[in-house]
């Protein structure tokens, strides 16, 4: 476990592709969404916190903090992070969608040592496409709580592009060579079709 990192599960969409539905608790495998995505944090973290802007009270029994968006308007993604940082009491942050069920063991692991060993400022994951382009997946990252300013900044001034962001805060990108594992189950037919 590292004592200073903080989770932060992004559960604040609109979930518009799965009709409406709160994304994060719709069953898969007869489990809530969401747990997958704390259960790929809980043995590594110190505190996980959940983004979510709706089914509050539902989100509280999972057992940790529920934060609503600071920013409103529509911000996407970068909006939860954004809280999860002006909430978070550690020195870094993770950041996962609820809609994840398959992320790596060594997802966290990884990105920590990636930040450890070239001192940037936080890290995303990437695999590689048939053609060996890279594929982000850019709401999964860690980063340094310090950061929180310059999110700030950036969303008032009308950024919404997570990578245009990393890319400008000296992120590193870290290689995974799995792209089931980064997954995002956006629809009910997605759901149906897959297994853990």
């Amino acid at each position: 476990m590292y004592n200073n990192l903080t989770a932060i599960i992004l559960a604040g969409g609109h979930g518009s592709r799965m009709g409406g539905l709160d994304k994060g608790l719709v069953p898969f495998d007869n489990n809530p969404l969401i747990s997958y995505a704390i259960n790929a944090v809980v043995p590594h973290v110190s505190e996980i916190m959940i983004s979510a802007n709706r089914s509050i009270s539902k989100y509280k029994h999972f057992g940790y903090k529920v934060i609503e968006d600071k920013m409103t308007g529509g911000l996407g993604p970068l909006a939860g992070i954004y809280t999860g940082l002006l909430n978070c009491k550690t020195e870094y942050l993770i950041s996962i969608p609820c809609d994840t069920p398959f992320l790596p063991d060594n997802l966290t692991t990884n990105l920590i040592n990636s930040v450890y060993e070239t001192n940037c400022n936080g890290a995303i994951p990437y695999t590689k496409l048939k053609n060996e382009k890279k594929l982000f997946h850019p709401t999964v990252m860690l980063l340094r709580t310090e950061l929180k300013k310059s999110l700030a900044d950036y969303l008032k001034n009308g950024g919404r592009k997570i990578k245009l962001w990393t890319d400008e805060e000296n992120f590193c990108e870290v290689f995974f060579d799995n792209e089931k594992h980064f997954e995002n189950l956006n629809t009910l037919d997605d759901l149906k079709n897959e297994k853990i």
